[in-house]
């Protein structure tokens, strides 16, 4: 099986995504297609030495 982690800066993963005109959930259409998709967020965070991004499953 294949596995995909999908995450963004600052940014919540999508709930639905479109394909082919139809919102679909984004897990259970990878999980259909043959793959696990892991959805994730990475926070990015300043502190005084330099930028550290934090990234977190859900």
């Amino acid at each position: 099986m294949k596995v995909i982690v999908f995450a963004d800066h600052d940014v919540l993963p999508p709930d639905q995504i479109e394909i082919n005109v139809v919102m679909v959930d984004p897990v259970l259409y990878a999980k259909k297609n043959g793959m696990k998709l892991i959805p994730g967020i990475e926070f990015s965070c300043e502190t005084q030495v330099e930028d550290v991004h934090i990234v977190v499953f859900v």
